[in-house]
């Protein structure tokens, strides 16, 4: 039996030049807004290298595209924060001035991503591996 999943992505580095917006998707060994946290290996698995378009589960038509999507390979700085090797990064491209004033303006904040989780493992917050980290 699988469980539906959804994660919100906070964008953690935007370039007005460009009308680039990075998210880190799943960082290893970190708990994420929704209480989840995976090891490389759960990331790796749960990785598409083939990411739909979309905001706010709509599909854009040609006002954006995703032109980074990757796990890092090693440890890599992004808007200040270096993010472990086995990170999934993806980046957004607006091809729309008005489109990127909403993320200029902080109405659109980052982006989601979903999918279905056929193994997990329930743990207390006293049961966490060491490596887990909770962000402030």
């Amino acid at each position: 039996m699988s469980e539906r999943f959804t994660k919100t992505v906070e964008y953690v580095d935007k370039d007005s030049d460009e009308q680039t917006a990075v998210g880190a998707v799943l960082v290893p060994f970190e708990v994420d807004r929704q209480g989840d946290w995976l090891r490389p290996e759960g990331i790796e698995r749960l990785y598409n290298a083939d990411a739909e378009d979309g905001v706010m589960h709509s599909v854009f038509p040609e006002d954006a595209s995703t032109t980074a999507h990757r796990l890092l390979e090693a440890p890599e700085v992004i808007g200040g924060r270096e993010y472990p090797a086995g990170t999934w990064i993806a980046e957004r491209t607006f091809h729309d001035d008005e489109l990127w004033s909403l993320v200029e303006d902080g109405i659109l904040t980052g982006f989601s991503i979903g999918g279905f989780v056929t193994e997990s493992e329930r743990f207390g917050v006293e049961d966490l591996p060491d490596k887990v980290s909770i962000p402030e």
